[in-house]
């Protein structure tokens, strides 16, 4: 296997074996075949198996996020079996996605792949990278206009009943004090 070209960076350093704190120049180790990373992983053994798996999965991951952008989707696995494991973030999503099989597998031939069953499978302990589930913010909503506050307030002072004049005055209280 050809060595990667391998350099060096040097810059300032506090040893006290080189005078002035300056390291040596760049050591240079160069074969004459570079290769990037990529390519070199391609032409490796059980890493090209692993890199050509890995290819497919994010094809098909682009697939999934065209096919079902808002719920977050990941591929897990394709099997020799051509069974193909899809990540869900909840059973909801899950059972969803399961209704919806038979389309997203004519999409994947229609591109394609050979994929005899999909199996869905949520994931609990969330994505990692694209993180947990968020929850929206809250929305203020606008304050009950003080004609509405003061129709209220007479509401409260005409009814009989003990409970709505009680609940009506706290809801006047409420809303007077946010306003």
């Amino acid at each position: 296997m050809p060595a990667l070209a391998i350099t060096l960076a040097y810059g300032v350093c506090a040893a006290p074996s080189t005078p002035g704190g300056l390291m040596t120049p760049p050591v240079r180790f160069v074969s004459s075949g570079l290769r990037s990373a990529s390519q070199w992983l391609r032409e490796t053994g059980p890493l090209r198996d692993l890199a050509a798996r890995s290819d497919h999965l994010l094809r098909i991951q682009v697939i999934l996020d065209e096919s079902f952008p808002h719920l977050q989707l990941r591929a897990a696995s394709l099997g020799a079996d051509h069974v193909l494991l899809v990540l869900a973030r909840s059973h909801s999503a899950a059972a969803k996605l399961r209704q919806s099989e038979p389309s997203l597998m004519a999409e994947l031939a229609r591109r394609g792949w050979q994929v005899s069953r999909i199996r869905f499978r949520p994931q609990r302990d969330g994505f990692g990278a694209r993180g947990p589930a968020t929850r929206r913010p809250a929305v203020m909503k606008p304050p009950i206009p003080a004609a509405a506050l003061a129709g209220f307030a007479a509401l409260a002072e005409q009814s009989s009943s003990e409970p709505l004049k009680l609940a009506l005055a706290n809801l006047v209280a409420h809303h007077r004090r946010r306003v």
